[in-house]
């Protein structure tokens, strides 16, 4: 057991033991009772005209739950922190027979509307029943009690759809959003924010990665219920996140036994040898019904895939074993347990080969590289309504990642030769090798209080990271090799190589390990007050977020505390029917500092070049060396630092606020339509910046002699554009000491993202023969800065190589990575025969900003990064000046055949990607010179396009 699991298990048994005395304790309180939580959805409504003696009863039709409330004076009811699923609800009235509504649907983090009105004609003088949810909507109908801008689907509908079967896919399908970078894998941007800024939730439990924002746990689509996809104008409850956020809920068993298996695969196309395969067993039902229900599911994904490029060959092999379950016991039907556990352990094996690239001749293989991904997560979930007016929430969970790369070729150096090319030499397998585990504790609280035209909302949630860091270069070193192009070339390090054709080589070394600790935490309060007859919402809300990020010796480097954002909305119901709102939104949302930022700034992180000439090569391809060209360049020198000597002493989180502003309204019974504007600003961001130029300045004027800083030395994490303090020992004998400086002194400019869309949307729900949905944004995204990760040169983790050097934020400021002005989506299907339903899914949107990237002509600090520049040939190309990629445009189809031959609960399917087989460019080179005044001959050439047209083979039977 390594030092992270010793602790963490230590931990996990205090505060499971902790949770569960908190658990005991409100059972011992309850004679009936469940709670609102983020994996709950409620329904609400009205009986008009308000009954003297009634009662509303709502009946979960899988699990026979039930619950029972009254109208207030007014007529309104709600039932809240209801499961995702099926439901009747029924008026029960003194002297009058029973009215139950069938079938009201109950979708994720939504409510639903229902109403019971005065009926007419033969009908008049009774109150009969009027319900605004539809069965199989893909999408939950308007919600005159949210201001958020959600989008709610059903696994049933999406597994229709001819959508990829993860959660980008689903996040891709909602306005506004656009599929980010490849060099990130496969993640979604929001609201122009970077892929890294989103919030991942399973059952109310956080599975993002919080080591740098880039990912979360994978689990199938099998196992989930229901998808809830927020882009924006979310509540207090949710947090830590200024993209968007994918808040979901699982399946669970129910008072009928089911089991079912199911396969899909993709077979090879375009010529080359890739496939994928994926299977799911799945069962679930009853122990005690009424009572205590199971579900759990076994999948397995294997695929197979030859990557070729113009320098490499690799083959990559895939095993992805899953297994989850959940467990749910209706100790009362106003008490309810949960238990969720899953494990999406993965391997994936990718075997190098030696490639001879002007032949394209394969030669022999150099080795398998193992990567580990994946982990095991635990969540306890209790809720309870312990009256009409107040209900609880509690959840406790554990979530392990790994992120750990091993290879037969770890003891040997990995080597690059780019004297003419690209070429991979020696027998490493892999740059960088390592062990890395993340685990997660997650604790929150969360209850609602109705008195009258108000309801209070109140939470807690803390979440205790630990990240177990060791990670170096294969073989402990790194090589590449070069030739000069052109008499007196400039190292990176300054040192000039007067002769053309010179051979030198680059030895680089990293080192880091160790333990290190973030502590997230919040408290929230919101009330949601009723006014003008229940016509108009106010939605006033609060949240207070802290952030304790510690080094690798467990001491605090980052903690900032009491971070207050509003969430201010308001929803006016001109008609008070719930089939058009008005709606605005106003909301400030904080992103903590990513665990892998404690790893590089607050850890024994060595980091340093080293050149020298090149004499020849070994029979290994080791290097044969010259003499050392100049001296080490040190990025990172090894040592833990005092945190006040790297860290602002006035850093602010990152933090955003975003305004919003829309309508919607249903037209007819099936139709809705909507449109909203949005606005975000990012107000403040958190970078390092290097300030060796004013400490220079600064000692300079002081009259300190003997102090120097290289240039690539000095870091500080800090807001950029504003004022600094920090502790500086300028070895003039008079010790540590704080100095500040002004925006004016530090040269580099304010970090800016600013986000405008206007998005029109509209829905026809499912009639059980066909639905319809769609949606096109106009928006425009720019500034100086994307977010925690940089799209344009790959760099991310937080620590992107964005305010690095005062040189590469000339011409910053213009469209950023993420800016695709023009998004359009249209998807549905229709049952066109008794046995027979197709789908189709449209997808287009505009290119993205071309940047071209060279060296700086004056500031030879930023030139220690190569092409990093917005100066090509000595001459300013501002951001987005080199023009768009092509639009993408790709139409999905499907073709689901259930044979009544078969039964009902059979099915078979094809699905067909990229229909059309267009073939655009996605992403570009954007390194415009190779060295300095040498153009780069591969600028501009594709680095990523469109997936060839692909299929897709299903079968499922369901018993």
């Amino acid at each position: 057991m390594n030092p992270i699991e010793s602790l963490a298990r230590a931990r996990w048994l205090r505060c499971r033991a902790a949770f569960l005395v908190l658990t005991a304790t409100v059972l011992a309180l309850v004679n009936s009772g469940r709670a609102q939580s983020n994996a709950d959805g409620y329904i609400y409504g009205r009986v008009a005209p308000p009954p003297t003696e009634a009662a509303l009863v709502a009946t979960n039709l899988g699990t026979g739950l039930q619950r029972e409330v009254r109208p207030d004076a007014a007529g309104n009811f709600r039932f809240s922190a209801l499961p995702v699923g099926s439901y009747t609800v029924t008026l029960r009235q003194t002297g009058r027979p029973d009215q139950t509504l069938e079938q009201v649907i109950v979708n994720v983090g939504t409510g639903s509307f229902v109403r019971f009105v005065p009926g007419s004609g033969a009908e008049a003088g009774k109150v009969v029943l009027e319900k605004l949810t539809v069965q199989g909507s893909p999408i939950s109908p308007i919600d005159p009690s949210s201001t958020e801008s959600a989008t709610v689907f059903r696994a049933e509908t999406i597994a229709q759809l001819p959508v990829e079967r993860n959660l980008s896919a689903v996040a891709q399908l909602a306005p506004g959003t656009v599929r980010g970078a490849t060099v990130f894998g496969n993640l979604i941007s929001f609201g122009g924010a970077s892929v890294a800024e989103n919030a991942y939730f399973v059952n109310g439990f956080n599975i993002t990665s919080f080591r740098d924002g880039l990912g979360f746990a994978t689990v199938p689509f099998e196992f989930y219920d229901n998808f809830q996809v927020k882009t924006g104008g979310y509540s207090a409850e949710f947090g830590r996140s200024t993209g968007g956020v994918q808040n979901n809920t699982t399946r669970r068993g129910g008072n009928a036994w089911e089991s079912g298996v199911s396969a899909y695969w993709s077979p090879a196309q375009g010529g080359r040898d890739n496939w994928s395969l994926d299977g799911n067993v799945h069962v679930g039902g009853p122990l005690v019904k009424n009572k205590l229900f199971v579900y759990g599911l076994y999948n397995e994904q294997r695929s197979y895939a030859d990557n070729q490029t113009s320098a490499s060959y690799s083959r990559t092999t895939n095993r992805n074993p899953f297994w989850g379950g959940k467990l749910d016991w209706n100790l009362s039907d106003r008490h309810s347990l949960e238990f969720t556990a899953f494990s999406d352990k993965a391997k994936t094996a990718i075997e190098s080969f030696n490639y001879d690239a002007p032949t394209r001749t394969i030669l022999g293989s150099r080795g398998v590289n193992d990567q580990l991904r994946g982990g095991k997560a635990y969540i306890v979930h209790y809720t309870g309504v312990f009256s009409d007016a107040f209900t609880l929430s509690v959840l406790a969970g554990q979530g392990d990642r790994r992120n750990t790369d091993r290879g037969a070729g770890d003891a040997y150096p990995f080597i690059i030769d780019s004297r003419s090319g690209f070429a991979l030499l020696g027998r490493a397998t892999t740059s960088l090798i390592g062990t890395n585990i993340d685990r997660r504790r997650a604790y929150r609280l969360d209850g609602e209080y109705l008195l009258g035209a108000h309801r209070f909302r109140f939470g807690l949630d803390r979440e205790d990271n630990n990240v177990y860091n060791l990670r170096q270069y294969s073989g402990g070193v790194f090589w590449r090799y070069f030739v000069t192009s052109k008499a007196n070339q400039a190292l990176p390090n300054g040192t000039v190589i007067p002769t053309a054709g010179t051979q030198y080589a680059q030895k680089g070394f990293q080192s880091n390990g160790g333990n290190f600790r973030t502590i997230n935490d919040a408290v929230y309060a919101e009330d949601s007050w009723r006014l003008m007859d229940g016509r108009l919402l106010l939605n006033l809300g609060l949240r207070s977020e802290g952030f304790d990020n510690r080094n690798v010796n467990g001491q605090t480097f980052v903690k900032i505390k009491n971070q207050v954002g509003p969430r201010v909305g308001a929803v006016f119901d001109p008609n008070k029917d719930g089939r058009s709102k008005f709606f605005a939104n106003y909301g400030r949302y904080y992103l903590p500092l990513a665990a892998f930022t404690n790893a590089v700034l607050a850890g024994n992180f060595l980091l340093y070049q080293e050149y020298y000439g090149l004499n020849g090569l070994t029979s290994d391809s080791l290097p044969i060396l010259g003499p050392q060209l100049g001296s080490r360049v040190v990025f990172i020198d090894g040592t833990v630092k005092d945190p006040r000597t790297i860290v602002d002493h006035n850093l602010r989180p990152m933090y955003q606020d975003e305004f919003i502003l829309g309508y919607q309204h249903a037209l007819g019974g099936r139709w809705t339509a909507g449109v909203r504007g949005i606005y975000r600003n990012l107000l403040v961001s958190q970078e390092d910046e290097y300030i060796d130029e004013t400490l220079n300045d600064y000692a300079k004027a002081q009259g300190i002699s003997g102090f120097h800083a290289a240039g690539n030395d000095y870091g500080v994490l800090t807001n950029p554009g504003r004022p600094m303090t920090i502790t500086v020992d300028f070895g003039d004998g008079k010790g540590p000491r704080d100095v500040s400086f002004t925006p004016a002194q530090l040269k580099y400019p304010r970090a800016q993202r600013y986000y405008l869309a206007a998005e029109f949307f509209f829905e026809r729900v499912f009639d059980g023969k066909w639905f319809l949905q769609g949606s096109y944004t106009l928006s425009h995204s720019y500034g100086n800065a994307e977010g925690w990760v940089r799209s344009d040169d790959g760099s991310g983790s937080v620590l992107s190589t964005a305010f690095d050097h005062v040189g590469m934020m000339d011409g910053a400021r213009g469209d950023l990575p993420n800016d695709h002005r023009h998004k359009f989506k249209l998807f549905g299907t229709y049952a066109f025969a008794r046995d027979f339903q197709t789908g189709a899914s449209l997808y287009a949107a505009s290119g993205t900003p071309i940047s071209p990237f060279g060296y700086h002509p004056t500031d030879a600090f930023a030139n220690t990064y190569g092409a990093a520049s917005h100066y090509v040939g000595g001459i300013l190309q501002p951001r987005g000046s080199g023009g768009r990629t092509p639009w993408t445009v790709s139409l999905a189809l499907n073709l689901r055949y259930q044979p009544k031959w078969a039964g009902p609960r059979t099915t078979f399917g094809v699905d067909v990607y990229n229909a059309l087989n267009i073939r655009h460019v996605t992403e570009v080179n954007q390194t415009a010179e190779q060295a300095p005044g040498v153009p780069n001959t591969s600028y501009g050439t594709p680095s990523s396009g469109q997936p060839l047209r692909s299929y897709r083979l299903s079968a499922e039977v369901k018993f």
